[in-house]
């Protein structure tokens, strides 16, 4: 192989990611518009399928180099100010039928006004997230700062909400 060669498949291989995120995304939501990833990161808004309510803002990174990380999703803890990788919603996000959750693909914009309306979670809840069952291995649940992900701004807000409490 020729050194040209092994650049046109790296190209080619990024922009195949790329596809496959946004046919992903326009199977967990066939109805809006695919939202494509901003600086990496894909973000979805998870409405409880039974009730409606906004549960959780989901990440994605649907063109990371290992595998395992275009896998996963790492959801905001609003009280600890970071995306954890999360397990379950992990396994939902990817589930054939039957979710706990719609995953409504949204841009950053929006991924940064319905992150100060999470509800934050418990210890259990928590305990939950960093105690893998499946998809997952401890070492695989991994966290990212609030301000790496959606900026300055939302974690300075997240943190005066913290210290109101």
């Amino acid at each position: 192989m020729t050194r040209d060669m092994g650049v046109n498949w790296i190209i080619q291989t990024t922009t195949l990611t790329g596809v496959i995120g946004a046919v992903r995304a326009v199977r967990k939501n066939e109805f809006s518009e695919v939202t494509m990833p901003t600086n990496g990161w894909e973000f979805w808004r998870l409405i409880r399928v039974d009730d409606e309510s906004v549960d959780w803002l989901a990440a994605t990174k649907p063109n990371a180099r290992a595998f395992i990380d275009q896998r996963k999703v790492w959801t905001l803890i609003p009280n600890r100010s970071m995306f954890i990788a999360n397990w379950f919603v992990t396994e939902d996000h990817h589930r054939g039928s039957d979710y706990l959750w719609t995953h409504e693909n949204i841009d950053v914009d929006e991924a940064r006004e319905i992150a100060l309306e999470v509800p934050d979670i418990g210890g259990d809840e928590l305990q939950r997230i960093t105690s893998p069952k499946a998809g997952l291995t401890l070492d695989q649940i991994d966290r990212y700062p609030v301000e790496k992900v959606l900026g300055n701004r939302v974690a300075t807000v997240l943190s005066a909400r913290r210290s109101r409490r």
